[in-house]
């Protein structure tokens, strides 16, 4: 699927549906690669493939990156996420801890690939070491049975 962004550009968004009620939204460096399907498991994975936007590769404290920040947010919003998990990898970590520490009302939760910096976080978060699918399940346990009444994610689309 393709999403419009406030700009006019147009970025693009795969998505692996689940057997959970959670909804994950994946930053990878990659999204081409299937990503983490494990979190199918769990519920549906959202991954948008943000290269080419303005600030793509630039470190948290260069110009363009809070750019990205926007940019997810967006995708959050007019993909018609609610309140995803928020799943950041390798050196998109940082990106998904920026918008984690920026907008924590947007996030159920953060879980980043190590080295993860969870300090001063307003929501739930967990790294991904060695057994990713046990650190998700630790996450979720947390979090209670599911996002929404009887199981029902308020942040799935209709059915």
């Amino acid at each position: 699927m393709l999403l419009l962004l406030a700009d006019g550009m147009k970025v693009p968004v795969a998505e692996l549906p689940g057997q959970g009620p959670w909804t994950f939204l994946v930053l990878q460096p990659d999204p081409a690669t299937p990503g983490p399907r494990f979190l199918t498991r769990f519920g549906r994975v959202v991954v948008p493939d943000l290269r080419g936007r303005p600030g793509w590769g630039a470190a948290p404290g260069e110009p363009g990156f809070p750019d990205l920040v926007d940019d997810l947010d967006q995708v959050r919003t007019r993909a018609g996420l609610g309140r995803p998990v928020l799943v950041g990898l390798d050196e998109l970590a940082p990106l998904a801890r920026r918008a984690a520490a920026d907008q924590p009302w947007a996030w159920r939760a953060l879980l980043l690939t190590p080295p993860a910096d969870l300090a001063g976080l307003d929501l739930p978060a967990l790294p991904l070491g060695d057994d990713p699918a046990s650190a998700v399940e630790a996450l979720l346990g947390r979090l209670g049975p599911g996002p929404g009444w009887a199981g029902i994610a308020p942040d799935a689309p209709p059915r």
